[in-house]
């Protein structure tokens, strides 16, 4: 699943701009470490 998602945001990413970008990132990790905790 995690897998699918990254490959679906590839394109995505380019269109950031760096500040949005390092924004999103900080928030992709926040999820990710999130969801290994729940586990």
């Amino acid at each position: 699943m995690a897998e699918v998602i990254n490959q679906n945001t590839i394109g995505q990413e380019k269109d950031y701009q760096p500040l949005q970008y390092r924004q999103y990132k900080r928030k992709m990790e926040r999820v990710r470490k999130r969801k290994m905790n729940s586990k």
